[in-house]
């Protein structure tokens, strides 16, 4: 049993309410008790972690606001960062996705991909992409993007909920990619 198959199955059992989630594993696992060990002991951990911490990179200091903005909820991370729902608190009203970019201070070649990452971001024009509208840095020198928000479901959680193989999945993203007009570097 591979891992990423470990991995997808602890994923769907996340997905559903807790109370539903040892009859799923044991149905899933189909009596492969080295696979419900590994399962198992990723609910473990991920229950000890918390929501917020389970193999996510740890964040230096989240702030409650950045300038205009106050943070209300995690909504997802991964690899560069990590984003949150956002609030706009002046004169107008507008929920927005602030990425906090895994840039620790002190560490220039994470500061350097960082500023990398947001300036890709900025570069991207493309309807089915968010739009960034405004950025900065914490007070603690972590880099930050601020995006539209759109409410729905991840396209990773999209594929998997319906079953998508490889090939599904990759005509998928060149239909995300197809729009693309990605402005030029000045």
């Amino acid at each position: 049993m591979s891992d990423r198959r470990t991995l997808d199955l602890f994923e769907a059992a996340l997905d559903r309410p807790p109370a539903q989630r040892a009859a799923f594993l044991d149905e899933a696992a189909a009596g492969d008790a080295a696979l419900r060990e590994r399962l198992d002991a990723l609910l473990v951990a991920y229950a000890r972690a918390g929501r917020d911490g389970f193999l996510e990179p740890e964040q230096a200091c989240v702030p409650q606001t950045l300038g205009r903005y106050r943070l209300l909820e995690r909504i997802g991370g991964g690899g560069m960062g990590q984003v949150y729902r956002a609030e706009r608190r002046d004169d107008f009203e507008q929920y927005v996705a602030i990425k906090l970019l895994n840039a620790l201070p002190g560490d220039p070649e994470a500061a350097r991909r960082a500023e990398a990452e947001r300036q890709f971001l900025a570069w991207i024009d493309h309807p089915n992409i968010a739009r960034i509208l405004d950025g900065g840095t914490t007070p603690h020198g972590q880099p930050y993007v601020v995006m539209e928000y759109v409410d729905g479901e991840r396209i990773d959680r999209w594929c998997r909920n319906r079953a998508l193989g490889p090939q599904a999945r990759v005509r998928l993203f060149g239909q995300v990619l197809a729009r693309s007009t990605p402005r030029t570097a000045p």
